[in-house]
């Protein structure tokens, strides 16, 4: 879109309020995830085009409550990255605060997981973002190369996912100076995250 100075800036497009839809991912090994959103469930394409179905998943959807909405403004508002270039060839990057309007209505309740949820770990495992309360640490389902929900794990509040390596999980946070932190954490299978 056009920016400042006659150039293109880019920015991520509005989200809608709690939406999710049916999601994919591709795994290292060109696997592909198929996440559906009702009924909750995996389907795992393998390289040769064979499908892997998972069972549906159970959720008890979350109503969305005033702290809910809450936390939803508040994460809308946080500074997001822009890439801007001028006419002139001049690239520019930084944080620009994020924008929030309010939504005519709100959804009843929140979907059993979030908007982009999906990533492969270095392992080859399904991560799937779950929606959770608002507060509440963040949870992953982890889901092998079955299809099947292999376990749940629970984070360290106030972090999220932002990479994997050999047998680690890369977690960040922001603390209440807008400070960045990258953390690292060791894989246990089963046993969620160890420092």
């Amino acid at each position: 879109m056009p920016g400042g100075g006659g150039g293109y800036v880019y920015r991520p497009g509005r989200r809608c309020h709690f939406a999710t839809s049916n999601q994919w991912a591709v795994a290292g090994d060109g696997r592909i995830a198929l996440v559906e959103a009702q009924p909750y469930r995996v389907t795992l394409v393998n390289v040769n085009g064979t499908r892997v179905h998972g069972q549906a998943i159970p959720f008890t959807p979350i109503p969305v409550t005033d702290a809910e909405k809450a936390a939803y403004k508040a994460e809308a508002e946080q500074a997001r990255p822009f890439i801007g270039r001028t006419r002139d060839g001049v690239s520019t990057a930084g944080f620009r605060k994020g924008t929030y309007s309010e939504p005519p209505e709100w959804p009843p309740s929140l979907p059993a997981f979030a908007r982009l949820a999906l990533t492969f770990a270095s392992d080859g495992m399904l991560w799937v973002k779950r929606n959770t309360k608002a507060g509440a640490p963040p949870q992953y389902d982890v889901f092998d190369g079955a299809a099947k929900l292999a376990y749940r794990l629970e984070l360290p509040p106030g972090r999220k996912v932002v990479g994997f390596g050999a047998g680690v999980v890369y977690l960040a946070r922001v603390d209440d100076d807008d400070l960045h932190y990258l953390e690292r954490y060791k894989l246990i299978p089963s046993r969620a995250v160890a420092p």
